[in-house]
């Protein structure tokens, strides 16, 4: 009798274990579910900002390239004017993509703990550094959402400078006119440039989409070394 009341009391014990494991597995299984279709949910939006960070660093890189040259020619500014343009072009949509992440984000409850949720995730010292000195993940997206067109005027203010080694023939007063007009800028609200943020918001994008890589991570660095905010430095 006793040994029938022990294998019952084993059994039961074995009973409750495997309903506890199957639990266990399905409670892993939702969550897992959850995340994944989260992800999905913002994957355009990821997508397109992830486009246009790939085009601006094009960008960047070009007008970097063309600052070590010692001459330029009117070509070499005719195509970054060029590329420039392609990246203005496309700023109602970056605009309208970080404001249905946001609104995305609000939906699901996310919004409000999702510098918490980004700064938790971020294993790169630098990149957590630069977030955190731009005021977080929530304040960059909604600037950007409402301001991104100055970044029309950094890109302007490119052109500008390096117009400048095109017309070499340019009068010293002519070149102290325009060093004026490039120096005097609005004060800054953030210490970086707006490349730089937008390069900062798109990686956070990607850490919310599951996105995030090394790669990406490197391009916000090289985007934001030595990168100061318009107005923050004369430029002469």
């Amino acid at each position: 009798m006793k040994s029938v009341k022990f294998t019952h009391r084993s059994g039961k014990a074995a009973f409750a274990l495997v309903a506890l494991l199957a639990l266990q597995n399905l409670f892993v299984g939702v969550n897992a579910y959850t995340k994944t279709a989260a992800q999905s949910n913002f994957a355009a939006e990821g997508q397109a900002l992830e486009s246009f960070s790939d085009d601006l660093s094009a960008y960047i890189e070009q007008e970097n390239n063309l600052r070590k040259k010692t001459t330029l020619t009117k070509a070499d500014l005719a195509a970054l004017r060029a590329s420039g343009e392609g990246l203005k072009r496309r700023f109602s949509t970056v605009q309208q993509n970080l404001r249905s992440l946001i609104s995305k984000l609000k939906s699901a409850r996310r919004w409000d703990n999702l510098d918490q949720e980004v700064i938790a995730g971020i294993k790169d010292a630098e990149f957590r550094r630069l977030l955190e000195g731009e005021g977080g993940t929530r304040r960059i997206w909604e600037d950007l959402a409402s301001n991104l067109n100055q970044l029309g005027s950094e890109i302007d203010r490119d052109a500008l400078s390096l117009g400048n080694k095109v017309k070499a023939q340019l009068s010293p007063t002519e070149l102290q006119q325009r060093a004026v007009r490039v120096s005097y800028q609005p004060p800054p609200v953030f210490a970086r440039s707006l490349k730089c943020r937008v390069q900062i918001a798109i990686a956070t994008v990607a850490h919310v989409t599951g996105r995030i890589t090394d790669k990406r991570i490197k391009k916000v660095i090289d985007a934001c070394k030595d990168s100061t905010a318009a107005g923050s430095s004369p430029t002469t």
